[in-house]
């Protein structure tokens, strides 16, 4: 709920800042999560990983982009607005893209049943 309320201010606060680059940000994050969920699914199936440990790669090596751009932001950019809002929208992203990855795969078992 709290996450919800920071997401929905921010969101309302730059407005002006995030509107005309939403789309290019917007795009940038949905594809490089893309290749990172196909890494990581990739990885497991060359290493002949069980189902399991596949997914847990695929959905690890696809969510973690988020928090290394909070902590290159922070520690060599020294918090630069833009970046800022890019590391943001890419958060956000990743809230949506997880969500659906789970969905499939819930769909994907239970299919198997």
């Amino acid at each position: 709920m709290v996450l919800g309320g920071v997401i929905i201010y921010g969101g309302i606060n730059l407005f002006a800042v995030l509107f005309p680059v939403l789309p290019l940000i917007g795009s940038v994050a949905v594809a490089h999560n893309a290749l990172a969920f196909l890494l990581g699914a990739s990885a497991g199936f060359l290493m002949r990983a069980d189902r399991p440990i596949r997914r847990a790669l695929t959905f690890e090596v696809g969510i973690q982009n988020s928090g290394l751009a909070i902590v290159i932001l922070i520690s060599q950019l020294e918090g630069l607005g833009g970046a800022a809002a890019i590391a943001a929208v890419w958060g956000v992203w990743h809230l949506v893209a997880g969500g659906f990855i789970v969905l499939v795969l819930r769909y994907v078992d239970g299919r198997k049943v």
